[in-house]
This record gives C-alpha cells, sequence and structure tokens, in this order.
C-alpha cells in the first residue's frame, strides 16, 4: 500500500475514533469494529492502529481490541478542523469530520457502504461480563436484600444475559445494566460478601467505558 492510501487511514480512523466517541477520550471503541465500518482489511486495522498509538495518538484499552481516541489525538483533531491546511507533520490533517449533536452512545461511519452503526462488544468483554455476572449471581443470592432491590438485580441480570445471548450485544443495554448492578452493589458494601464483589466491577468498567 503507498503512503497516501496510507494516511489516508489514519486521518479515516482517527476521525471516526473522534465522532464515534464525541470528541472523548473516555469512549471506548472496538478496533476492529471501526476498521471495517471503514472498509479495511484486519491487516490494515491493525497496522493503522499501530501508527495511531505509536504517535500517541490512540491507546489500546482491553486485549480483545478496545480503543480510545487520546487526549492528544482530540488536540490533533480538532486543531486540524480549526486549520484544515497542509501540514508537515508526520501525519496529515483530518479533512470532513462530521458535525454532530447529542452524540453520546452512537456510532459514525464515513468514506464506506457498511451500514451497521450498532456498538457491540467484543469476545473477549462478552466472557468477562458473563463470568462477574455469574459472580454476582453466586454473592447477591448470599445477601439479605429487600425485595425491591432483589427484584430489580435480577431484572438487570437478565438484561445483560439476554444480550450476551444475542450475535450482536449491544454494548449501551449492557453498560446501562450494569452501571445500574454496579450502583446496587455501592449500595450495600455494608454486607461483606457484597463489599469483596464491588471490586470485580473495575474490569468490566475501563472495557464498557462506564
Amino acid at each position: 500500500m503507498d503512503i497516501i492510501s496510507k494516511d489516508n487511514n489514519r486521518v479515516r480512523f482517527l476521525n471516526q475514533l473522534y465522532t464515534a466517541g464525541n470528541g472523548s477520550n473516555a469512549t471506548l471503541l472496538d478496533m476492529w469494529q471501526v476498521g471495517y465500518g471503514l472498509g479495511l482489511t484486519r491487516d490494515e486495522t491493525e497496522n493503522t492502529v499501530g501508527f495511531l498509538v505509536g504517535e500517541g495518538l490512540a491507546s489500546h484499552r482491553t486485549i480483545g481490541g478496545g480503543i480510545a481516541i487520546t487526549h492528544a489525538g482530540v488536540l490533533r483533531v480538532e486543531k486540524a478542523l480549526s486549520e484544515p491546511k497542509p501540514s508537515t507533520e508526520p501525519f496529515p490533517p483530518v479533512v470532513n469530520i462530521l458535525h454532530v449533536q447529542s452524540m453520546v452512545g452512537s456510532q459514525i461511519q464515513q468514506g464506506s457502504n457498511y451500514s451497521t452503526q450498532s456498538q457491540s462488544i467484543s469476545q473477549l468483554d462478552v466472557e468477562a461480563i458473563k463470568s462477574l455476572i455469574g459472580k454476582l449471581k453466586t454473592g447477591l443470592a448470599n445477601v439479605d436484600l429487600p425485595t425491591e432491590l432483589r427484584a430489580e438485580a435480577d431484572a438487570e441480570i437478565q438484561t445483560v444475559e439476554a444480550q450476551l445471548r444475542s450475535s450482536k450485544p449491544k454494548l449501551n443495554i449492557v453498560k446501562e445494566s450494569m452501571r445500574t448492578l454496579r450502583n446496587l452493589v455501592e449500595g450495600i458494601t455494608a454486607s461483606t460478601i457484597a463489599a469483596g464483589l464491588l471490586p470485580l466491577f473495575a474490569p468490566v468498567a475501563v472495557a464498557l467505558g462506564m
């Protein structure tokens, strides 16, 4: 692949990380899904991400391909947006940046015919969530919870389990249910069992961007 094509891929990929994350470096995205949405092969995605990470414009967040734009990446995109001129830097200016209002929880594709725009979860993260749900069910079964709280916990667990059985679990739905469950556990830390469950949320929280 020639250098112009490589630069174009880098620009489009960084642009996608910025727009899909609403300019926030706290939004976790799946690098493989982003690459697929841009029409890149897995090798092209891997090489593009490697460059962006090497330049400090993106960072790996999970083993399974979770990625996010960095603060430096956000600044690079916004600088290119305000100064869309040829650059002597090793990374070209970003052009054609989309302006979208209230973009939280959404994804945008550019430059491809791939139209699916739902956020999904990598298989590694699915397994981590399944493990946590199993431990939650076991732990909460041994905690004396008020009927209302137990019903709420059961409903959220069932929601997560239903999503994980799907071929394309939705990130937003799983994230909200896991956030509710974490808040519930935080509210009952007087229980030794519940207190022991709370730290288990940490890796899943990172993976989901909670």
